[in-house]
């Protein structure tokens, strides 16, 4: 039995990616259709919803916006924050606001979410300033608690092919 690490070129890799399974995807969408589930993601930066497609975007967070991001047929509501262009100060204030708005209009629609941050801007000293600001003002408004929290990097032109 060989212990040598096989490794996928990056068109095999690119392809398991782009691979779609229509009937698993209806299933997925009638589930949360059900549930009234939205995912409701948050980004620091303008570039990153350039990067999905059929989604609601807002750039405003007051309640009103929210529901009528959340009234969508859609299950991704996309909160465009641009908070890293912002001081850790006001980003702060930005993130405990959105929550408790999400919060509030969540709870008058009866809609369960889920909350991804797209926080990505390490350098400019945000991270985890988000994320822990998003996960203690939920604790504080919704008593949900976070109990880990994953990074995903995507850093595809990287991948080593042999």
């Amino acid at each position: 039995m060989s212990n040598a690490t096989q490794y996928l070129s990056l068109k095999d890799t690119l392809d398991l990616f782009s691979k779609s399974d229509d009937s698993l995807r209806a299933k997925i969408q009638a589930h949360l259709k059900q549930t009234k589930h939205k995912f409701i993601v948050l980004d620091d930066d303008p570039t990153g919803v350039q990067t999905v497609h059929d989604i609601f975007v807002i750039t405003d967070w007051g309640k009103d916006w929210i529901k009528k991001g959340l009234s969508d047929e859609r299950s991704v509501l996309y909160i465009l924050t641009n908070t890293r262009s912002y001081n850790a100060e006001k980003t702060e204030n930005i993130n405990r606001e959105i929550v408790q708005n999400i919060v509030d209009v969540t709870k008058e629609m009866g809609i369960n979410y889920s909350i991804i941050s797209r926080s990505d801007s390490t350098l400019r000293g945000h991270y985890p300033l988000e994320i822990n600001v998003l996960q203690d003002e939920l604790l504080k408004t919704a008593d949900v608690q976070i109990s880990g929290h994953l990074i995903i990097p995507a850093f595809l032109k990287h991948i080593v092919t042999p």
